[in-house]
Order: structure tokens, then C-alpha cells, then sequence
């Protein structure tokens, strides 16, 4: 995060669209479980940060998460 709102404004955002998806994925229990295009996007997350996405809620509760292995 830039230090100063002087640089933040200069900074420049980059959009990447995604397709989405309407399946229902509050019974997901695994990356398979989920649409391809949800599977797409964590991808994308993981290979945009270099970060392994462990960790997937499905839902708002604790207990609507899988560990992605």
C-alpha cells in the first residue's frame, strides 16, 4: 500500500474480468466440488499472487470451508 495519498494517485488499477457462475456451491466439500469457472478463478487468484489458496468458503458460517489440498 503506498505510504502517501500522493502516491496513491498515481498508482494505476488493473481490471481482470472473470467469467461467473450460478451453480449453487454451498455443498462443496473439495475443488472438484466447485463449477469450473469457480475452480478457474482460484486459480487465477493463486497464480496472480503466487499464494496457495488453502482454504475455501463456501457460505458466511466457519463451518462452510474446505481446506483446499
Amino acid at each position: 500500500m503506498p505510504a502517501t495519498v500522493q502516491e496513491l494517485a498515481k498508482c494505476k488499477t488493473i481490471y481482470t474480468e472473470l467469467p461467473g457462475w450460478t451453480e449453487d456451491i454451498t455443498k462443496a466439500k473439495s475443488l472438484a466440488d466447485l463449477p469450473r469457472n469457480a475452480q478457474d478463478y482460484i486459480k487465477f487468484i493463486e497464480k496472480e499472487t503466487n499464494i496457495p489458496i488453502t482454504w475455501i468458503g463456501n457460505g458466511p458460517a466457519r463451518e462452510e470451508m474446505f481446506l483446499n489440498k
